[in-house]
């Protein structure tokens, strides 16, 4: 469902900029300042039992994918909740972050990329959900885990794997038999959005519109399959992505966790993607059927944060 206030009505809508974005294919983009240094760590379940945590029931971590642009992304529950938090430095194999501190111990080189087995040390300070502080922790013992590193292949892999701050959404809305009705929105808050959609007509709950109260802020891509929408009101939702066409024109992305999808979105949702300068726009489409018939269409409008 959190995942749904992001497409909740979603298809190809574009300005006539957004469509120049796609007929001048000329990004300006800086190379983010950790590119090398992308990574991610699955830690098994067997693993994530011994670290131990300062708040009893809190979510197991799962995983930690530290981004090209500089931030750690931690995957708790499997994938039910994720927290990103900044990379103050790196220095060898540790990482020293806003909350805490990671450090992969290594008996080896590791290989530049591809899957390996490394161990770490974790003691981070994570907030749950219910606004608590939680300390997630290895003492001095370290845990195994899977570390994955995928090398940027082109030019377009380059462009995406970032941090992108929302500029605004442009949606499009057309009942069956009806003139299309076009709105944009100069910022990232889906209550807005949706419920300009409900007065044409989509018939969102109050459920619905409730867990569309999110308000991005941003979205961060990296080059190890994870797609992360940040709001600055809620905790943020992922999905692993993955390229959707040989052409690089399009994404396709997975849900981390099921439970978020509904009818207006499902797994291999697909996203088309355009750059120009500094800017990229996502661009989702779905059909919705039922009392009513009609296609939406929403475009995110992102600016490069690096």
């Amino acid at each position: 469902m959190t995942m749904a206030a992001f497409v909740a009505f979603a298809n190809v809508a574009c300005s006539s900029d957004d469509d120049n974005a796609t007929e001048n294919y000329t990004p300006t983009l800086p190379t983010p300042k950790y590119e090398s240094e992308a990574v991610a760590y699955t830690i098994p379940e067997t693993e994530a039992d011994h670290i131990t945590t300062s708040v009893p029931g809190a979510p197991a971590m799962t995983g930690v994918n530290i981004t090209e642009s500089g931030q750690a992304v931690f995957e708790l529950d499997g994938g039910k909740t994720f927290k990103t938090y900044k990379i103050t430095s790196i220095s060898g194999n540790t990482y020293t972050l806003e909350n805490g501190t990671i450090q992969k111990v290594t008996s080896a080189m590791a290989p530049t990329r591809g899957t390996s087995t490394v161990q770490l040390i974790i003691n981070v300070t994570i907030e749950l959900e219910g606004g608590q502080q939680c300390n997630y922790s290895t003492g001095n013992e370290a845990v195994s885990a899977q570390e994955n590193k995928t090398a940027t292949s082109d030019d377009i892999e380059a462009y995406l794997c970032r941090t992108w701050t929302i500029l605004g959404v442009t949606i499009e809305y057309q009942e069956d038999g009806k003139q299309a009705v076009f709105r944009e929105f100069d910022n990232g808050n889906l209550k807005e959005m949706a419920d300009y959609a409900n007065e044409q007509g989509a018939g969102l709950t109050a459920n619905e519109l409730a867990e569309l109260n999110r308000n991005i802020s941003e979205v961060v891509v990296d080059r190890n399959g994870l797609i992360v929408f940040n709001y600055s009101n809620r905790p943020s939702d992922a999905a692993q992505w993955s390229w959707a066409n040989s052409e690089k024109t399009q994404l396709r992305i997975k849900l981390k966790d099921s439970e978020m999808g509904n009818k207006f979105l499902s797994d291999n949702t697909a996203i088309d993607i355009a750059f120009k300068d500094t800017r990229c726009v996502l661009k989702l489409k779905t059909r919705i059927t039922g009392s009513k018939n009609y296609n939406v269409a929403l475009a995110l409008r992102l600016q490069s944060k690096d």
